[in-house]
């Protein structure tokens, strides 16, 4: 088993290369993931630069140097990209770092978030302003952790159930006899105690009342009410599927 890389991801709006370059020199980065505007990049010319750059001066090897396209102005794009790079590199036990001083402010935001909520770690470059420059020993702040909680894998594999049936419905509903059909389907070893009312209260508790789903779907108030998920539940759905791999 390899020792953990250490890893770093920094978004490039047009941004003063030493605010990537410096860290990653000075944090030893084994592998550096830069964000690039995907449509209509006004800073192409300098990206193309900071990347020639990053494999002139040695900072990493350049087959560990990776390049993503993303809209910087789509949330849900930014934060599903960010799940899908921290699972895979904590899936190999790496070490995974954000640099939030790049970027622009919106990037920012979705770094931070998404750093509290998967377990990464933000961190800033301070830049020296009278005139603009970075030392080579730059001074980086490190974030306090803070852990966001989110649904169980189970509990967004049961969301994504639901999404798959109700997106192709005009009513975007499930009575609750399908939600019970999805939850046999996600436990196959599982054996449920054949009374109906018994089956019923597991969904209630496990599913439909679960805190952890609070907001993320709704329920009518009547023993039949349908189910749907929120706006809040479609957009759960996207990023931490994404996240754990669903």
């Amino acid at each position: 088993m390899h020792a953990p890389l250490r890893v770093h991801v920094s978004p490039f709006g047009g941004d003063n290369p030493d605010r990537i370059i410096k860290p990653a020199k000075k944090e030893k980065v084994d592998r550096l993931y830069l964000f690039t505007m995907s449509d209509r990049d006004r800073y192409a010319p300098q990206f193309k630069v900071l990347c020639q750059q990053i494999i002139d001066q040695n900072v990493v090897d350049p087959k560990e140097l990776r390049i993503r396209k993303c809209n910087f102005f789509d949330f849900s794009e930014l934060m599903t990209l960010n799940a899908s790079i921290i699972r895979e590199e904590q899936l190999a036990n790496n070490l995974i770092y954000y640099n939030v001083s790049t970027g622009g402010a919106f990037l920012s935001i979705t770094s931070i978030l998404s750093c509290f909520l998967f377990k990464a770690t933000p961190y800033y470059c301070v830049m020296h302003y009278d005139p603009d420059f970075v030392p080579d020993d730059p001074e980086i702040i490190y974030f306090p952790k803070y852990t966001i909680p989110y649904p169980s894998k189970d509990l967004i594999q049961f969301l994504a159930k639901i999404n798959n049936i109700t997106r192709l419905r005009q009513s975007k509903a499930l009575s609750k006899a399908e939600c019970l059909e999805i939850l046999e389907s996600l436990q196959p070893g599982k054996k449920f105690n054949e009374r109906t009312s018994s089956k019923y209260n597991i969904l209630k508790y496990g599913y439909l009342d679960n805190r952890q789903l609070e907001n993320l779907i709704s329920v009518e108030k009547n023993p039949r009410g349908k189910v749907r998920l929120t706006s809040e539940g479609e957009f759960a759905v996207q990023l931490f599927s994404s996240f754990f791999g669903i």
